[in-house]
């Protein structure tokens, strides 16, 4: 059967593997040959996006984890990439900054605290937006990058931090990014690596392939490419993020055999409603793996970063 391409509609595309997500639904991946972007089939209604977006999903108290350890851990992480963008941008307080998909405004606000003032982000209706809100500071735009509206040439830096594998269509957000920064402006963006050790083993269980909210994957080197063709010269990559890949490796491992996939992440979330009649047994055991396994897969995102083939990666581009 031929399946369309619903980012560049060609027809070249190729089935990868299937899987299924935390609602039981049965999803299967393709590639298509030439975009290079890989995409759910059939993908995803507003009707199952919108439920998947839900208020369990973004978290239903003050913070989007049930363990202050988590939310404390995660806001270093923030801290740290908003020391990077500092740095890319050599400490120019004035710079014009946008995150796409900013959460509940952490990072902008430790843009702030470093002495930025013209901070502006994007993030969908929920949880996350209403927190964001909270910083007056911040100018806050509540919908989907792909009915945004700034200027072109806004903005001296866009970041995106694991946000592009959620856009319905990557090629017209890459675009806006292209037409929204200035010449000379930084774009620096993060999501999970299709390619990877993480992706290749686990497939259908792999906690970064998250259907049907993670619309789209593409291969690194394939973006890279891409990316050089929309005007972009590569400055920096990174593949190791303790934040993200041992965890990855921790929860696909688990989805291999769990009545249901992410409980681990999702017990994090105190999402009661999700873990409903699933034995406790198995919510201790994954905890326990979970803290013995952790230090070991870290060592392993060293190695497989090294080769270029950990879980995720980022990337920091200037426009041309």
């Amino acid at each position: 059967m031929t399946i369309n391409c619903p980012f560049c509609h060609s027809l070249q595309t190729q089935y990868q593997w299937n899987t299924i997500d935390v609602y039981q639904n049965k999803w299967d991946l393709y590639r298509c040959e030439s975009c290079g972007f890989y995409f759910l089939e059939p993908f995803p209604t507003d009707e199952q996006l919108a439920k998947a977006y839900a208020d369990d999903y973004y978290g239903t108290g003050e913070k989007k984890f049930k363990f202050p350890l988590i939310e404390k851990v995660l806001d270093y992480f923030r801290s740290h990439r908003a020391r990077m963008l500092n740095k890319i941008l050599q400490g120019k307080k004035h710079s014009n900054v946008l995150d796409i998909g900013c959460g509940n405004g952490h990072f902008l606000n430790y843009l702030h605290r470093l002495g930025y003032t013209k901070l502006y982000g994007i993030e969908l209706s929920g949880n996350s937006a209403e927190r964001a809100k909270k910083y007056e500071h911040l100018n806050i735009q509540i919908g989907s990058v792909e009915n945004a509206t700034y200027e072109n040439g806004s903005f001296d830096a866009i970041t995106m931090f694991h946000v592009l594998e959620h856009t319905k269509n990557p090629l017209l957000v890459l675009n806006k990014v292209y037409l929204w920064l200035k010449s000379g402006g930084v774009f620096v963006v993060s999501f999970p690596n299709i390619a990877s050790r993480q992706a290749q083993k686990y497939q259908g269980y792999w906690l970064h392939l998250d259907p049907p909210r993670h619309l789209n994957f593409i291969k690194p080197h394939d973006f890279v490419l891409l990316m050089q063709k929309y005007g972009f010269e590569l400055l920096k990559q990174g593949y190791f993020s303790a934040e993200q890949n041992p965890f990855g490796y921790v929860q696909s491992k688990l989805n291999r055999k769990a009545p249901k996939r992410e409980l681990l992440f999702e017990s994090f979330k105190g999402n009661k409603s999700y873990l409903n009649g699933v034995p406790k047994g198995i919510l201790w055991y994954q905890r326990f793996y979970f803290f013995i396994a952790m230090p070991f897969y870290f060592w392993v995102d060293m190695i497989e970063s090294w080769q270029k083939k950990s879980g995720t990666v980022i990337f920091v581009f200037k426009k041309q």
